[in-house]
């Protein structure tokens, strides 16, 4: 069985397809099937019972070529970052925001940002926001 949860309206009959799927293709992992594409696997079969089913996926097939596209581009492993988000030890965002480059802190700065006292009372405050530890 897979890792992956049944959409709700899924009847015992859809999730045994999709588990059928899922399977033959866990079987191709490792010959025809990459470990980390595995996650297509569920995608596949819920495309594929949605379209037996008569579901739509809100997807036009031009859309669906140009996501295929786009993830095999991306598998290339090589991106290309543009030189200028990164000036004077700051990152700077497409908005034109900006914030300090977090690689730029040694590992002594980044301990003590986050370290805490341990006889304070933050760690049993169930309201502390995780963002302030």
């Amino acid at each position: 069985m897979s890792q992956f949860l049944y959409p709700a309206e899924y009847s015992d009959e859809d999730k045994a397809i999709y588990d059928d799927l899922y399977s033959r293709g866990k079987n191709l992992i490792g010959s025809k099937i990459n470990t980390q594409d595995e996650f297509l696997l569920d995608l596949s079969a819920k495309i594929t019972i949605n379209n037996l089913r008569g579901y739509s996926n809100n997807l036009t097939p031009d859309e669906i070529t140009n996501i295929k596209e786009k993830y095999k581009d991306n598998l290339c492993g090589e991106h290309d970052t543009n030189p200028d988000l990164f000036k004077d030890g700051k990152v700077y965002l497409e908005d034109g925001s900006y914030f300090e480059n977090p690689f730029n802190k040694t590992e002594e700065e980044c301990y003590k940002e986050r370290m805490i006292d341990p006889n304070s009372n933050n760690l049993e405050d169930p309201n502390i926001s995780i963002d302030t530890i």
